[in-house]
Formats: C-alpha cells, structure tokens, sequence
C-alpha cells in the first residue's frame, strides 16, 4: 500500500499532480445544481457549457459538498492521508470529510487521516496541496502529525486575493448582501476582496474598470506582506485578464514564482466569469 495520499474537494482547481509514485491524489468532487441540471466538479466537467448553463439558469442554484461515504472512500489506499476543504465557514465539506476520516478509521483503525479547513477556496488551497507534496518529498518517514503542524504554520503565512465583476451567485446563496450585488453589476464596478481569519469573505474595495481593480488587488497583496513568492492564480475563463494581473505582479517582483490555471466549477460557480482568486504566499 502506498504510504501517503493528498485528498482534496474541488474548491481546488488541481486535478493530477506530476510528483513520484510515493504520493496519491484524489479529488472528492462538489456537485452543483442549475435549474434541474446536475454537474459533478470533476476533472471530465466541461467548464465552459458549465458557465454558460450558469449564466442561461433561470432557477435557483445551488452547490452540495460530498458526502461522508464518499469521503470515506477516497481516504482509502493508503496509511497516511491529508485532506484540504474548501472553507468551514461557507460549505460543509470540511465536517463532512471529518465523519468521512471516522468512518473510514472505524473500516480501517491502522488509518492516520488529517483534515486541513482551508479557509479559502482555488488558489490558497492549491498553494497548501503543494506545499503538502514538497513536504512528504523532503520527508516521507514523518507522522501525519509532523506534516500537520507544518502545514499549519505554512498556512499562517498564506493568504487569498479576489477580483469580482460579478457576486449574484454569491449573494443568492447568502454568502454577501444583495445590494452589494446589485452596486457591482453597475458601471463596471470590480469587487477586491480577500478572506478573514475565520474564512469569511472579506470585501474590502468597490473600484471603477479593469486596470484600476487589478491595481487595487495587487496593492493590496503588497500591504499584506507580498514580496515575490509563490503565488497560484486561478481565473475563471479568462486567461488574458490572468496574465494582465501576473504582468503587474511581475513589474514589482520579476522574480515572481507564479502559475496560472483555469479555477474549478465550484470556484466559477461562486465567481462567476472573470473572476480571479489568487493565492499568494507572505514568506
């Protein structure tokens, strides 16, 4: 049996991971429903019907976190296993993996299981699952408990920037006020956020047009503590608008470790197109 496995929901935007053998991955998929359709956030999802389907929806919709059976199953086939949720706070995928860890334990008493809560969502999460493989990679023989303490003092140095040109997904399903949706909807309005401690959303400023919001959001990662290090930018169908936002990470820090990926279903769900949700790290 393989020692260590990465288990992660779809708050993530990572599918497969290019590491040795040594580590399995896997995805516990978030369904969302639009209308009377059903789509499954997982790797075979085709994200652009997806966003279109959003955008027609007349219905309400809705995202649902797996279950603790299908967490249970996932943290099958190996000793050692680290799950990362999507925030605690806006889904209940963490407390479901957390039944899924005793479930799975109760099949299986020789299983070391560690839920992480995020308290974010894209790229935060995916900068925590990397860090998690890198540290297996330098130390495959620690315990579940060493890699969960580093982790977590890892995580006291990671943070989330959001850029949104549209929150009605967000406000439909009580995650912001309605009027905040309808003031961003207006005259091209950006939303810059980020997240609290507890993983909350933050909102922190209403800006006029593209160029200003990318400005504000990357000023705002400065004064949090930026200084050029790793940083996963997830965007939501539109890759040039990324790459606008890493040209003016680039212009401050040229040194910049940065890569950029098209965000998860459940991540387009909540920020909607053109949405970018960047996870940056302030070590």
């Amino acid at each position: 049996m393989t020692e260590w496995k990465i288990v992660t929901d779809s708050g993530s935007a990572i599918r497969t991971l290019p590491t040795n053998k040594n580590i399995k991955f896997d995805v516990a998929p978030l369904t969302i429903r639009l209308g009377q359709q059903e789509f499954v956030d997982d790797a075979q999802l085709d994200l652009e019907n997806f966003v279109q389907t959003m955008h027609e929806a007349k219905e309400k919709s809705s995202s649902a976190c797996p279950s603790p059976d299908v967490y249970a199953q996932h943290f099958e086939g190996a000793n050692k296993i680290i799950c990362f949720t999507i925030t605690g706070q806006l889904s209940g995928s963490f407390n479901s993996a957390r039944i899924g860890a005793i479930l799975a334990q109760e099949k299986n008493n020789s299983l070391d299981i560690y839920i992480h809560d995020s308290r974010s969502a894209g790229g935060e999460m995916d900068l925590l699952i990397h860090k998690a493989v890198e540290l297996i990679e330098e130390n495959p023989n620690q315990s579940i408990e060493e890699l969960a303490q580093k982790i977590q003092a890892y995580h006291e140095n990671t943070h989330v920037a959001i850029m949104l040109e549209s929150v009605k997904n967000l406000a439909n399903n009580g995650r912001v006020s309605k009027l905040i949706s309808a003031v961003i909807g207006m005259m091209g309005i950006r939303l810059i956020g980020t997240r609290t401690n507890e993983g909350t959303i933050e909102l922190n400023h209403k800006v006029r047009g593209q160029a200003r919001g990318i400005r504000a959001m990357v000023d705002d990662m400065v004064k949090n503590g930026y200084r050029g290090g790793r940083i996963y930018l997830n965007h939501i169908l539109c890759e040039s608008l990324a790459q606008e936002v890493s040209d003016e990470i680039t212009k401050l820090f040229p040194e910049a470790d940065i890569h950029i990926n098209c965000g998860s279903a459940l991540c387009s769900f909540y920020a909607e197109t053109n949405g970018i949700i960047i996870g940056y790290e302030t070590i």
